[in-house]
């Protein structure tokens, strides 16, 4: 039976961002060597006796710190120097190929000591995988940790502003918390936000959502009243507001030679109740497919803050920012219905 070891292992996985972006074989070469001999500096000198595992990674390396009792905040500590380490190598204000930057993510878990394919010490566990995910998230000079780091440092008066919270998506689209580290005194320390974390530019209104917006605001009454009643399927009438928004879209780009008909089926000159009867009236399952093709796909995910939040999944009230958009916008339209 083979005897399992574990252990605490302390990960600071790194590697060179934009490795082989126009670098040559040999310069890629000079910069591992360059990395490699940062890294075991770093290690000689802070922490001479600490027990290490380097693992390659093509363009990078994994350090794992085994049973760590060195310092608390080794994992840390041993990160900055790295960075500092790199930029002082090079001059900052000459840029050329040999000078390279690295991305950083730190990790620890409790995970097993085997031994690989070349004879070699090594770690296999959920930790080690963990702390590549957060490091893919990063740019350069970042430091990110995972959420043990955090929940071990946050109690010294050390760390206690040192971290900016972000969740953000690993593999397989699964959410993953991690923190940057922001609290450093190494000068060329990245405290900017990742670029996996920045805000989009806001979009524009299409003219689709400033009609659906617009029919919103011009039934406003009518909508209220339902959803009081709560005695009907707010799909159906997303699915309305969107064939009212549809038309209004029409009949604004009709000419003499080319009229537009009204696409709101059966009813279009019935009442509003009429035509929400219409849609009630319909299999739920065809009035969901209604919705998410013509309310949810083109309003959700660029537009959801346009609509109330309580009920945003049925986007049928619109939001203070919504009417402020579609006035900003599309002050033409909102004027011609005379939302004021």
């Amino acid at each position: 039976m083979v005897e399992i070891k574990t252990s605490r292992v302390k990960y600071i996985y790194l590697d060179v961002v934009g490795f082989t972006h126009n670098r040559t074989v040999e310069t890629q070469i000079k910069i591992i060597a360059a990395l490699n001999d940062i890294v075991r500096g770093c290690l000689t000198d802070l922490f001479p006796e600490i027990d290490v595992i380097y693992i390659p990674v093509g363009d990078g390396i994994c350090i794992c710190l085994l049973d760590s009792k060195e310092a608390y905040d080794d994992h840390i500590t041993i990160a900055e120097e790295i960075i500092r380490r790199i930029c002082s190598l090079y001059n900052p204000s000459v840029k050329g190929s040999y000078q390279f930057e690295v991305r950083i993510g730190i990790n620890e878990n409790i995970d097993n000591i085997i031994t690989d394919i070349n004879d070699n010490r090594n770690v296999c566990g959920s930790g080690v995988n963990y702390a590549q995910r957060i490091m893919n998230l990063g740019d350069s000079n970042h430091i990110l940790v995972g959420r043990s780091v955090y929940d071990n440092l946050i109690p010294r008066d050390k760390y206690l502003k040192a971290f900016r919270r972000y969740i953000g998506k690993a593999k397989h689209n699964t959410d993953i918390e991690l923190y940057q580290y922001i609290g450093g005194s190494v000068a060329n320390l990245n405290i900017d936000p990742p670029s996996a974390f920045a805000t989009p530019a806001e979009k524009i209104l299409t003219k689709y959502a400033a009609y659906y917006i617009v029919n919103l605001l011009r039934n406003r009454e009518f909508i209220e009243k339902k959803i009081e009643e709560a005695s009907f399927c707010r799909y159906a009438l997303g699915v309305q507001m969107a064939y009212l928004a549809e038309d209004s879209l029409g009949h604004s780009k009709e000419t003499k030679l080319l009229p537009y008909d009204n696409r709101m089926p059966n009813t279009p000159n019935n009442t509003l109740q009429e035509q929400l009867d219409f849609f009630s009236e319909l299999p739920w399952n065809v009035c969901l497919d209604l919705h998410e093709a013509k309310v949810q796909s083109k309003l959700m995910n660029s537009y959801s803050d346009c609509f109330e939040e309580s009920i945003s999944g049925f986007f049928v009230t619109t939001s203070e920012k919504g009417r402020q958009k579609l006035k900003n916008e599309y002050p033409e339209i909102y004027k011609e219905f005379n939302t004021q």
